[in-house]
């Protein structure tokens, strides 16, 4: 498979965080959705729900998602597309783009890694 990036299953937190980076590399339009989207909540409500924010961009973005494609261990092909597992992650990435954002979190796999 070539370039093909390969990671053990089940993902763990430094490659669902790889995995990510390439995502919005691939989908920038769903970024922009995502951050227009928190900034409007943040707005109304004072905090953003990163739940909120993927079922918003499921059921109103309007756009083609890109999941990108890996392999594990042995050679199985597999799509990474973010999901509620990624709640933190996203969470995260939108609170380093917007100081004083307040974003809901709980504790996660993602803390402390950058």
């Amino acid at each position: 498979m070539g370039d093909m990036p390969s990671y053990p299953m089940p993902l763990g937190a430094n490659a669902r965080r790889q995995l990510f980076e390439m995502w919005k590399r691939r989908n920038p339009r769903a970024c922009a959705l995502l951050d227009e989207y928190a900034l409007g909540m943040q707005g109304r409500e004072g905090r953003v729900s990163v739940q909120y924010l993927l079922e918003k961009l499921r059921h109103d973005g309007g756009i083609r998602l890109d999941p990108v494609p890996f392999q594990d261990a042995y050679g199985q092909v597999h799509r990474y597309g973010v999901n509620n597992s990624d709640r933190a992650l996203i969470g995260r990435w939108l609170a380093r783009r917007h100081d004083g954002m307040r974003v809901m979190t709980r504790r996660s796999d993602f803390d402390g890694v950058d």
